[in-house]
This record gives structure tokens, sequence and C-alpha cells, in this order.
């Protein structure tokens, strides 16, 4: 049904787009001419000249000159992005009851399990990363360390390593020295240091949200309180709310996921992040930033951590190459800003270090471009399979759902309607070894049970499709 609200130049617009979603118009291919539009849609030419601006400026046209418009491959095939979640009115300690503690090593074995699909796994396929090269590069480093290799490596990790990964972030506009880099056991590790070391049991810190499961977990963890501020699916965190709720409660810290959060994958802007961290400073309230998804951009640029509009040593600078190179290397770090030498002290006093080869390893990795090329490689092959994904959603999901268009990562933020009922088709779909993650995992008092997350981080296969359309079989049935 129609909205009666829409210009017509709007009506136009979705028509098309729906033209795309089911196929009809495929990608990559040339859209008919203006003209035959039309005369097609029985609309005026300057109706159709707007309609086609609307969807390029959406990126799901492109304009090639001498040639026409033309479906773009990298289309994103949703004009209903979700809605931002409404922030519950008051704060509480972490209840996290959605898996608990005995429903774990079942859980832990649905993943272990090669029979079951799981899309919701946040990593990019293990098909697009560089093995071989990556091989190379730490067995060249265990070489080189010899001896030395099966030791302990003390803080703050391997010097080299550190230098690459300052180089890299001064690309995209951040300047950091190595000795403000301290290596660590991956992203949630360096999450982990300093949360620790900011904040004591019963602590009241601020978290957008949805956010990554696993962040909740950890600050159940620690015992401590959260304020949820919610996500604007273009904006990242609502500036406004976090702001009411700095005038409300005592927040010793906030977390935030500027670039591409896990896991409505939406980009903060550069004003936004620069007013963020302004905010912070003037309340010494320090900025713990979980930059993991910051290379996996969709777009042209790299997009600045929010630590490149620091001035005042506030922001914690948190990342790994988990997600852009491989998970089982278990190498992060973090950038502590004034509190780097309290998180130093207290990580050597209980893990000590890495492993000094594996870090040598991923230094020479870096330094020969490998990384650089395998990015490349990685946001291209991210950019081919979204559409995939999408168009399979707008073709097999209820109508009125809504998708989130991601500017990076590899997450799909879902918001099926209302009626739907995740928890149930998670279920359903785990009993047919298909696995789906949902929404009240990733918050803890958002109206967010309509919702799942799903990855296009994997190449798009016939079963995968199939996958999807049961999804969407079993949503539907809810519906009745």
């Amino acid at each position: 049904m129609s909205d009666p609200s829409q210009k017509l130049y709007e009506k136009v617009a979705s028509q098309i787009l729906t033209q795309i979603q089911q196929g009809v118009l495929p990608l990559d291919k040339k859209i008919p001419s203006i003209r035959v539009f039309s005369r097609q849609l029985g609309v005026s030419l300057s109706t159709v000249i707007h309609a086609y601006q609307i969807l390029e400026s959406r990126n799901v046209l492109q304009s090639r000159p001498q040639s026409g418009y033309y479906v773009n491959a990298q289309a994103p095939l949703s004009d209903r992005e979700p809605q931002k979640p409404q922030p519950p009115p008051n704060f509480s300690k972490i209840p996290i009851k959605k898996i608990d503690e005995g429903e774990l090593p079942y859980v832990i074995s649905a993943f272990a399990d090669p029979e079951n699909l799981n899309l919701s796994w946040g990593f990019p396929s293990h098909e697009i990363f560089p093995l071989a090269a990556l091989k190379r590069a730490l067995s060249a480093g265990f070489e080189k360390q010899g001896s030395g290799g099966q030791a302990y490596n003390f803080p703050p990790g391997n010097l080299p390593l550190r230098i690459q990964i300052a180089r890299h972030y001064l690309e995209c506009g951040l300047t950091l020295s190595p000795e403000e880099i301290y290596l660590t056991n991956g992203c949630l590790d360096s999450l982990y240091l300093a949360l620790k070391v900011l904040t004591q049991p019963g602590d009241t810190i601020a978290v957008e949200s949805p956010i990554f499961a696993a962040i909740l977990y950890t600050i159940k963890g620690i015992k401590l309180k959260a304020v949820e501020i919610p996500l604007d699916p273009r904006q990242g965190m609502d500036l406004d709310a976090l702001k009411k709720a700095i005038h409300r409660y005592k927040i010793k810290a906030v977390i935030s996921v500027p670039n591409f959060n896990n896991p409505m994958g939406c980009l903060m802007p550069d004003a936004n992040k620069k007013r963020l961290v302004e905010m912070l400073a003037e309340k010494d309230i320090p900025l713990i930033e979980d930059d993991v998804n910051g290379d996996l951009y969709l777009g042209e640029n790299r997009p600045k951590p929010a630590k490149a509009f620091d001035k005042t040593g506030n922001v914690i600078l948190c990342s790994s190459f988990t997600k852009s190179l491989a998970a089982n290397l278990r190498v992060g770090w973090i950038s502590g800003g004034k509190y780097h030498s309290k998180i130093v002290a207290y990580k050597f006093m209980i893990m000590v270090g890495g492993n000094p080869a594996t870090e040598e390893g991923l230094a020479n990795f870096l330094e020969e471009g490998n990384f650089k090329r395998h990015l490349r490689k990685l946001r291209k092959y991210l950019g081919e399979q979204l559409p995939h994904y999408t168009q399979a959603m707008a073709k097999y999901f209820p109508e009125g759902t809504r998708i989130s268009l991601p500017a990076g990562g590899s997450n799909l933020w879902i918001e099926f309607p209302q009626k739907i009922n995740t928890l149930k088709l998670h279920q359903e779909a785990w009993a047919q070894k298909v696995i789906l993650w949902v929404g009240p995992l990733y918050s803890l008092h958002l109206k967010v049970q309509n919702c799942a997350i799903l990855c296009f981080g994997h190449r798009w296969t016939e079963k995968r499709d199939r996958a999807l359309k049961h999804l969407g079989d079993l949503a539907k049935k809810q519906l009745i």
C-alpha cells in the first residue's frame, strides 16, 4: 500500500527500487531510459529525472556519462531503514538472561557443529583471507624470534608491529606514536582492561545500544550498571540522549563504536565524533572507543576514529585484527591516552603479554604491504556480497521488514514487523540447523524483540538463499 503523503517522484523511486529488489532490474545493468520509464509509468520526464536523482543519492543507481543510468553493483536494496530504538526510562544492573551460563555449552556446541549454517557469525568468510601470505609471514616471525618465540612478550609488545599500527592509523588522520600503543589479546581484552582501570563494581557507564553481545557480557562480569543510549541508523549514538544521561547519572565512562557499530553498521559523522569527544572531555568522562570494524568501510575513504579529535587524552582506543585479518591470532591493541600507564601496569600484573613470534610475523605482514592489499580485496568482496543478502531479504521476508544500510562492517540489523518474536524464530531456525542471533542479545531493555542480526561477510550460495527463504516463511507464519 502506497503512502498518501509521498510525492509522485518518491512513489516512482519506490517503484523502481521494488523492481530492483525483485530482480526485474538486475545489479550492474543499465535500466530503461528516462523517456521509456516516463511512458511506461505515465508520468512526466521531470518526475522520472527527480526519482533517478533520489536513487542515485542513495547509491542505488549510478550515472555513467554518455551511457545512462545503471543499477549499482553494491546497491542497498531497502528504502526502509530500522527505526531508532527508544531508550529505557532507567538504568539497571546487567541482567543478561537470554543465554545464561547453564545454556552456554549448548550455544558453543552449535558454533562448533559444521552441519549448522550460522547466518549471524560476524566475521568475513575465511576464504577471502590471505592464508598463504600470512603463513609465510608468521613462519618468518617464528624463525626470527628463535627460542624467544616460546616466551612471553613483555609490555608494551613487539615494537615493529606497534610502528606498523601507528603508520596504518596515520593514513586516516590519527597520529599515534608506537609508545602510545600497547598490544593485547584482542579488542575485547582491550575493552576489559579499560573498564577495569576506570571503574569499580557498582559504577555506572553509558553504552550505545544495540551493541555487540560480548561487550554486555564483559560489563556483566565486572558487575557494572549501564545506561543504554539508543543508536540512530545513520548518525550512530544519540548524543542528545547521552547528554541527558550524563546530567541525570554519575557516568564513569562511555563505550561507543563510532565506526560501523556491531550490529547496526552505522557510521557516526565526523562532526558528531568531535561533539562526542568534546562533550565528554568537558565532564572529564573517558570515552572507550571500539574501532575493530574501522577498516571494513564500504565507501571511498577510511573514516577517522573518534580519537583523532581527542586533544586531552580522554579517549581510549581499542581495536584488533580479529575482523579484518584473522580471529584466531588474538592480537589487538589499546591506546589509553592519559590512562595509558595505568592500563599497561594492570595488564602486566594479570596477563603479562602475547606471543612474540606471532607479533613479529604480523609486523612483517604489514610492512610488506600485504595487509593493505588484503583490505582492498576484502572491502570489494563485502561490497559484492551485500546486495545478494538485501535482495533476498526484500524478496522473502514479510512486508514491512526494515533492513539497515550499513556503511561498513559485515552485519545487517533486521527489524521485522512488531508481531514477530525473533526468539521464537531463532528456536525454530535452530531446529533446522540454521543459527540466527536476535535483538534481545544485543540490548538490555530496548524494544528489539522483533529484531535480528545477519552477517553478509560470507559468499552468497544457494544454501544461504534457501535458508533466508526458510526464515522468511517462518516469520510470515507468525503473522497469520
